[in-house]
């Protein structure tokens, strides 16, 4: 074998060096780059998720990520999607609950290896400013039983209640109309 190094060509035999390589390392951005605390999510409105601007159960948050091999997109109601050219199912868990994956592949406008995972935060997601989210990979295995790649513990997003309706009681309209008479 022969390297070109700064300019040199070296030639001969090297040791040889192994390194394992995981097929997916999943991990979520975060605000302050620790990898911990508040994740990088948009909530359905696309206003930054935070104990302020909770996402609210039910909608639909976009999450960012990387550690995933993605080709292109997928997108459906599904529980877990593939990101085609990887054929990884991916998955989200909000407070330990599965939430259903609407899209996972490459954020638009982002650069390479940057995902976007959409997902429907669950209506049993529990509530609060600092939910755990979790996004899960299973590459294909073969006969075996999968493996599951995890990102980081720490991240959070902050989960409310969907927004109360207020009910308003109305009296019968016998009792708004009443009649007076007179008695003479």
């Amino acid at each position: 074998m022969q390297v070109l190094f700064s300019g040199l060509l070296f030639s001969g035999l090297s040791q040889v060096w192994y390194m394992p390589v995981a097929p997916a390392a999943p991990d979520i951005f975060t605000l302050d780059s620790t990898g911990a605390g508040q994740a990088a999510v948009l909530n359905q409105d696309n206003s930054a998720n935070g104990p302020t601007q909770p996402a609210v159960r039910g909608s639909v948050i976009q999450i960012f990520a990387t550690g995933i091999a993605v080709a292109g997109a997928v997108t459906g109601s599904v529980t877990l999607a593939a990101a085609p050219g990887s054929t990884d199912a991916v998955s989200v868990a909000i407070g330990g609950t599965a939430a259903r994956i609407i899209y996972a592949g490459p954020a638009p406008g982002e650069v390479a290896g940057v995902i976007q995972v959409n997902a429907v935060v669950p209506d049993i997601a529990p509530t609060g400013p600092a939910v755990p989210i979790v996004l899960s990979v299973s590459p294909p295995q073969g006969p075996l039983q999968p493996i599951i790649y995890a990102s980081q513990a720490g991240a959070t997003i902050a989960v409310q209640s969907a927004t109360p309706v207020r009910i308003l009681q109305v009296a019968p309209a016998s009792l708004l109309l009443t009649k007076t008479t007179a008695t003479t």
